[in-house]
C-alpha cells in the first residue's frame, strides 16, 4: 500500500469532464509517476495504481501495458507423469502380483481377485496406501507380519523403477506436449524416481519441460503443499497462473488446490475409480486423455479468478 506522502503526490482521477474523455488512458502526470515506480522496483506499488486507476494501457510500461491483476490468464501447466503421461499398467499388476506372493509366503490364504477388490476399494475412498491398506486388511491385527510384507514391498518397488522402460509413454503426450509448450512454461509434477527422466528425454519430451525436476531430486513429494510451490517458484509464476493436471484427487487435484492452483483430472488408470471425499478434492475439469486438455485450458483460462 501507499504512503500517505505518495498518494498526496498522485494525481486526482475523479469523475472530471476530462477523464470522461480519457476513458481508459491515464493523464501524462500519472504515466510518467508509473514510469518512476518501475523505475524504482516497485511492482506491488505499481498493481496498487493499476486497482486506483482502473484499468491502465500505457505504452513502454511494463511491455506496453499494464496488466489487471484480476486475469484469468495461465501461464504454467505443471504435469504429473504416472497416469497422464506414462502408462504404468505393468507397474501396479507387478505390485499386485508381489503383494499376493508375499501374503501367501506367509500363510494367508489370498487370491489375485480378492486382493485387487481391496486394493480398489481402498482407491475409491482415496486412500493414500491403497495397496497397503489391501494387505493389512488380509493380515491385522499382526503388525509384524504387515512390517515384513511392507519392507519386502519397497524392496520390489526400488528394484523395478531402476529401469524405467517398464512403463511406457503413452502415444498422446507425444503430441500434446509439444504443442502445450509452445503456449505455456510446463513443469514436472510428479512423484517419480529421476531414473524416469530418461525415459522422458528417450521420448523427445523432457526438453519440452522449464522445471525438470521429479520428486527423489527435490527431496519432498506429492502431496505437500511445499511440492508445488517449489515448482511455482522455479517456473516464476503464480499459483492462480498454474494449472495443476494430474490423475488423483488426493495427491494432484488437493494439494494444488490448497495452494491456490486450478485443476484438471484425467481420467487413466486405477485412480480413475477415486470418488471426491470433500469439496476441496474436486476438479475444476475432467478429461478423459491427453488430448482433451487444450480444450480444458481454454475454458479455465476463461474462468474468473
Amino acid at each position: 500500500m501507499f504512503a500517505s506522502a505518495e498518494l498526496r503526490s498522485l494525481p486526482r482521477t475523479s469523475k472530471s469532464p476530462r477523464n470522461e474523455r480519457c476513458g481508459k488512458e491515464c493523464s501524462r502526470e500519472v504515466a510518467e509517476f508509473l514510469k518512476n515506480e518501475l523505475n524504482r522496483n516497485s511492482a506491488v506499488r505499481l498493481r496498487s495504481l493499476g486497482a486506483l486507476c482502473g484499468e491502465i494501457h500505457l505504452s513502454g510500461v511494463v511491455g506496453g501495458s499494464v496488466t489487471d491483476a484480476r486475469s484469468g490468464t495461465i501461464r504454467a501447466v505443471l504435469l504429473d507423469l504416472g497416469g497422464p503421461v506414462l502408462d504404468e499398467a505393468a507397474e501396479y499388476k507387478s505390485w499386485e502380483a508381489f503383494l499376493v506372493g508375499a501374503l501367501q509366503a506367509e500363510g494367508i490364504p489370498a487370491d489375485a481377485v480378492a486382493f485387487a477388490r481391496e486394493v480398489r476399494a481402498a482407491i475409491a475412498r482415496c486412500d493414500p496406501n491403497a495397496h497397503l491398506a489391501a494387505v493389512w486388511n488380509f493380515v491385522r491385527p499382526d503388525v509384524d507380519r504387515f512390517s515384513r510384507i511392507c519392507n519386502a514391498f519397497r524392496e520390489h518397488r526400488r528394484a523395478f523403477t531402476a529401469d524405467p522402460r517398464r512403463v511406457c509413454v503413452r502415444p498422446e503426450a507425444k503430441e500434446i506436449i509439444p504443442a502445450l509448450a509452445a503456449q505455456y512454461a510446463l513443469g514436472i509434477a510428479a512423484n517419480q524416481p529421476i531414473t524416469v527422466l530418461a525415459l522422458l528425454e528417450e521420448a523427445g519430451l523432457l526438453g519440452h519441460f522449464r522445471w525438470q525436476h521429479v520428486s527423489e531430486g527435490m527431496g519432498i513429494a506429492k502431496p505437500a503443499p511445499l511440492f508445488f510451490q517449489m515448482i511455482l517458484d522455479g517456473l516464476g509464476v503464480e499459483p492462480k497462473e498454474a494449472v495443476m493436471v494430474g490423475d488423483r484427487l488426493d495427491f494432484d487435484v488437493f494439494p494444488a488446490g490448497l495452494v491456490g492452483m486450478k485443476t484438471v483430472r484425467v481420467l487413466v488408470g486405477p485412480y480413475a475409480e477415486q470418488a471426491p471425499v470433500s469439496d476441496l478434492h474436486v476438479p475444476n475439469q475432467t478429461i478423459h486423455t491427453l488430448n482433451e486438455l487444450p480444450t480444458a485450458l481454454h475454458g479455465l483460462s476463461r474462468e474468473p479468478v
